[in-house]
């Protein structure tokens, strides 16, 4: 799949302190990633240079093609981005600020103004003033605003924060939808672990400043690699003796049996655990949590 944006080893160094350090990546078109790691990791300060907000010491950044270091105004004419809570003025119509903003845009019709808010079903809100807006419907007119000159990659800096539970669940909804069947891609940034984990299609980690690592989102279930199985099981004892008998590494808790295993070799245990006059309930791979990979993949630290 082609390339829409390549992140090419950006460097930011401040005095002596090196903040981003030869960082690369790469998102696909009509892909949303997930941007994550701790607190201090450079999350931000790889968004500002990306957008041109901040310098970056040596790399590149190209958008579409275009590098953001010999055509910025080009590149950025493909850039949409919306920063947590979405900045309107309160007393004005949803309609006369999305026209405030689209003055800012070079050919951006009432037309296409009006195309976005069908899309983000907020159509039927333009008319009212913003101050009487939910703040779900001034995250949807912040989309609104960020995808009027019709760009083909958008940034999302922290977008659910503040939202409730079912406005969190609409929003991702609505990001799927804006990426997989118009083409955008996507870059969110988020200390909401479990949203970026249903929301994107794969995650960017950096800590202090480096890649750590590029994973799909899919990469969390099991693979052919060392995985942990689940047994339920009786004599939950005796499964764990006969299990550490053989080598492997196996703990009870409670009436299940943890135990660390290849997917290859599942199958062939069950079926000696049953010939062996165990009683098996369940025997099930227990799925990672992006959560979990995190904390695997930075050693913890959100520091």
């Amino acid at each position: 799949m082609e390339n829409m944006v390549e992140v090419r080893e950006l460097q930011k160094v401040i005095g002596k302190n090196t903040i981003i350090d030869n960082l690369s990546f790469s998102i696909r078109k009509g892909e949303i990633i997930g941007l994550v790691g701790p607190n201090g990791a450079g999350k931000t300060t790889t968004i500002r240079m990306m957008v041109g907000l901040i310098s970056m010491n040596s790399g590149d950044v190209l958008i579409n093609g275009h590098s953001i270091k010999q055509e910025f105004e080009k590149t950025l004419e493909g850039v949409g981005a919306i920063v947590e809570n979405p900045e309107f003025y309160p007393y004005l119509t949803g309609r006369q600020n999305l026209l405030h903003f689209a003055r800012m845009h070079k050919n951006v019709t009432k037309e296409r103004m009006k195309e976005v808010a069908e899309w983000l079903e907020i159509d039927s809100y333009l008319d009212k003033k913003v101050k009487t807006y939910s703040l779900g419907m001034r995250q949807r007119l912040g989309l609104a605003q960020a995808l009027l000159h019709n760009p083909k990659f958008l940034i999302l800096d922290e977008p659910t924060n503040g939202l409730d539970p079912a406005g969190i669940r609409e929003f991702r909804l609505l990001l799927k939808k804006l990426s997989h069947e118009r083409g955008l891609s996507v870059l969110v940034s988020s200390h909401l672990l479990a949203e970026i984990e249903q929301m994107c299609d794969r995650i960017v980690v950096i800590s202090k400043g480096k890649l750590v690592r590029v994973q799909d989102v899919k990469e969390n279930s099991t693979d052919d690699t060392s995985s942990i199985y689940e047994l339920q099981c009786d004599q939950a004892e005796n499964v764990v003796a006969y299990l550490t008998e053989k080598g492997l590494k196996a703990e009870q808790k409670e009436d299940l049996v943890q135990v660390s295993i290849t997917k290859l070799e599942a199958s062939p245990l069950m079926k000696e655990l049953l010939d062996h006059g165990f009683t098996l309930y369940r025997f099930n791979p227990v799925r990672k949590t992006l959560e979990d990979s995190f904390f695997e993949m930075t050693g913890g630290d959100q520091k």
